[in-house]
């Protein structure tokens, strides 16, 4: 049944067909990606050809029983520092402070990690990550907030 169709159109009309197909599935593939936040996308749709500015304020304190408050440095966590930026989506964050929980030590019940993750896309308004002022260790979803 293909075979007859197929015989029965001329091989410019196939080749347009072809065409217009090719570009049809290439296109389908692509408008999920252009559709959908780019806060969740983090730069892993392949598409991405453009210049994204991604700037974001980040840190994260261990607050002692007293409140005095001493900043952890993340930096540390990463074989290449500059590659930290990739795990500040929502996807990713909660596996990082899951992991930060477990390694920074907390001796005592009483220490909390308190953490703020805020970034912007291209000049956007600033969109938070992280519940402030909360120990991401006992928080649901490592205090990750949902879009």
């Amino acid at each position: 049944m293909i075979g007859a169709v197929l015989s029965s159109i001329s091989a410019t009309r196939l080749r347009n067909l072809f065409i217009v197909l090719f570009f049809g599935v290439q296109l389908s593939l692509a408008i999920p990606g252009l559709i959908y936040n780019k806060y969740e996308t983090d730069g892993r749709f392949s598409w991405n050809m453009y210049a994204v500015y991604y700037p974001c304020r980040v840190k994260y304190e261990l607050i002692e029983p007293d409140g005095q408050r001493t900043r952890i440095n993340i930096e540390k966590f990463f074989n290449i520092p500059e590659r930290l930026f990739v795990i500040f989506n929502r996807r990713d964050l909660p596996e990082f402070n899951n992991y930060v929980c477990a390694v920074v030590p907390r001796q005592q019940a009483a220490r909390a990690i308190h953490a703020s993750v805020v970034c912007k896309l291209n000049n956007r308004p600033p969109v938070e990550f992280i519940r402030q002022g909360v120990d991401i260790c006992a928080q649901p979803n490592y205090g990750v907030v949902r879009p």
